[in-house]
């Protein structure tokens, strides 16, 4: 059983910025991708930390916001 954490203050940072302008993204990409990370998506890091992957994630309670 996974207990969910609460979830940490959201804010268009520095960081999130700076990774925008290293990525090769059009800009509705890079929007799509923000506004992704400031709602359910989230970004793990690899072991070394020199790469990232995307996640989108849900709840079966959100079945009808899912496209």
């Amino acid at each position: 059983m996974v207990i969910p954490r609460e979830a940490g203050r959201i804010t268009y940072s520095t960081e999130i910025r700076d990774l925008k302008k290293r990525l090769s993204l059009s800009d509705y990409q890079g929007s799509v991708v923000i506004g992704s990370l400031l709602g359910d998506g989230n970004l793990t890091a690899n072991w070394s930390k020199t790469n990232f992957s995307f996640q989108v994630a849900h709840s079966i309670k959100q079945k009808d916001y899912i496209a």
